[in-house]
């Protein structure tokens, strides 16, 4: 009887886990996400540069 409880489950998540599978839209080959013209992560990091490179000063040397 276990046995058959057993068998029962996995056939249950197998048919949900296709149908779930159907459900989803075809990829397109390659990276799924998005392209966005502007990094926020990327222009932050240039004014952290900046900013350090205005404290630093030119190779590390500073300028008081």
């Amino acid at each position: 009887m276990s046995t058959f409880i057993l068998v029962l489950m996995a056939a249950i998540v197998i048919a949900g886990l296709e149908r779930n599978h159907r459900r989803q839209p075809p990829h397109s080959p390659g990276l799924h996400g998005t392209h966005d013209r502007d990094d926020r992560d990327w222009a932050r990091t240039q004014l952290d540069l900046l900013a350090l490179g205005d404290r630093q000063g030119i190779a590390g040397i500073n300028r008081d």
